[in-house]
């Protein structure tokens, strides 16, 4: 939902920086550099799906001041998110890791930059 990222990038929060980490472990000196992806998909009213649809309604100004979705948009969002024959992905994770070579001294691996929060 382009809003849901329009809101939070204004809060500094970078929804892209998962891709960013095996980048940045091989760049800091790291072998075997791997990663994994993590998307489950939850039918409408269950688990993350009823979380999303119920912190819409918390969000549902802010939301509409992104400029970036209609009130009618946020209606059939909440709608399908409730509804159990509707099944989404809403969010991904991503996780990544890597082998520190024998010559990786501690002062090198200090110098990873430190996640947003």
């Amino acid at each position: 939902m382009e809003a849901r990222r329009t809101l939070f990038e204004g809060q500094g929060i970078d929804f892209t920086f998962g891709r960013t980490l095996p980048e940045l472990l091989s760049r800091a000196g790291f072998e075997a550099v791997e990663s994994q992806t993590y998307a489950p998909a939850d039918p409408g009213g269950m688990g993350i799906a009823e979380v999303m649809r119920l912190s819409t309604f918390q969000l549902w100004d802010a939301y509409l001041g992104t400029s970036a979705i209609t009130e009618g948009e946020l209606r059939t969002f909440v709608e399908l998110s409730g509804d159990p024959a509707q099944t989404a992905v809403y969010y991904g994770t991503w996780s990544a890791w890597g082998r520190k070579p024998p010559i990786l001294e501690e002062r090198d691996a200090a110098n990873l930059p430190k996640p947003p929060l």
